[in-house]
């Protein structure tokens, strides 16, 4: 992703739509996809309208990879999918100080998990 930006970069859409055609196969019908966005610790500047902070950009980018799944030839099953968005609280590698930020940060993560293992709070018995 660029900064700031929920738009896929035209790779990343390649290999997105590589990896629907896996999950929909027979062999992956036993399993759920979790999708968890997350962004650098850099300020929204220029898409402030549409992503108000860094929470909001991680969750929109994890949205974003979501409709890719769901919208490809595939077709991915999204009762199969959820997102989530973990703002710049969890970086894969430092931040650059100052306006650098970190582009290895602006990214998802695509979890592949039994089906009926992700689950809303209100499901779980304490």
């Amino acid at each position: 992703f660029k900064s700031g930006s929920d738009v896929v970069l035209p790779d990343a859409q390649t290999q997105i739509m590589s990896l629907a055609k896996i999950l929909a196969s027979p062999a992956a019908k036993g399993f759920d996809i979790l999708i968890v966005g997350h962004t650098d610790d850099q300020p929204i500047r220029h898409s402030a309208a549409k992503h108000p902070t860094n929470w909001h950009l991680s969750a929109h980018r994890a949205i974003s990879v979501e409709r890719i799944l769901a919208q490809s030839t595939a077709g991915l099953d999204e009762k199969r999918i959820a997102v989530m968005g973990m703002g710049s609280f969890r970086p894969a590698a430092p931040n650059k100080p100052g306006n650098g930020g970190n582009p290895k940060n602006r990214r998802v993560e695509i979890y592949i998990v039994p089906a009926g293992q992700i689950q809303i709070a209100s499901q779980i018995n304490p």
